[in-house]
């Protein structure tokens, strides 16, 4: 009877000063992104270029025909008058595939006028209709990394104006490791096959 006793003061004791805990498993979060992009055709490096617009704003916003060309900071617009910087500065980074060369340029942006430094992230690639990237995330961030992450692929021909972008509405992912968001775009046949995306995956490592 003692020995019950002294079981049960034990048990109600353990309860009062937390003796029983539970332990929730942190998801770790990644420190990678790798992007793969597809085309209806092979992507034209001669007269196209293809950016990828990442941020931690969802309000974020790119520059869209018929008002507004997509053109990077530092390129004079062909309408001084308009002010580009109101872009820009929603964005932490983009990458550019330029003349078959991927190149990563990190923000903030505060001017229209200046042009940023670039980081090669892949390239030269083969004439094909696809491509991707990989680029360590605190190369935009530093060490105050987002937890969300939102982006936008874009297809610019020579005129400079957008042909294609994600309709999607999930263009964001969480900075999970191991998370990956994919979507396949509608295709347009009054669009150059070789700037109509066709499907996309985003992935965090």
């Amino acid at each position: 009877m003692i020995f019950r006793l002294a079981i049960i003061s034990l048990l109600i004791a353990c309860l009062i000063s937390g003796c029983a805990s539970f332990v929730t498993e942190r998801v770790p979060f990644g420190t990678r992104m790798t992007v793969d992009v597809s085309f209806s055709s092979s992507i034209n490096f001669s007269q196209n270029k293809y950016y990828f617009v990442i941020s931690s704003d969802p309000d974020y916003q790119i520059p869209l025909p018929p008002d507004y060309e997509f053109i990077e900071p530092g390129i004079p617009p062909m309408d001084p008058q308009i002010d580009y910087l109101q872009f820009y500065e929603t964005w932490s980074g983009y990458v550019v595939l330029d003349s078959g060369i991927l190149y990563l340029v990190s923000g903030p942006f505060t001017s229209t006028a200046e042009s940023y430094g670039r980081i090669q992230v892949g390239g030269p690639l083969e004439v094909t209709n696809g491509f991707n990237f990989q680029f360590i995330l605190d190369e935009v961030y530093g060490s105050e990394l987002p937890d969300t992450i939102h982006f936008d692929l874009i297809t610019v021909d020579s005129t400079r104006f957008v042909q294609d972008h994600l309709t999607t509405p999930n263009k964001s992912i969480i900075r999970y490791d191991g998370m990956i968001v994919t979507g396949s775009d509608e295709s347009y046949p009054d669009i150059d096959p070789s700037l109509d995306i066709l499907g996309w995956s985003v992935s965090i490592q």
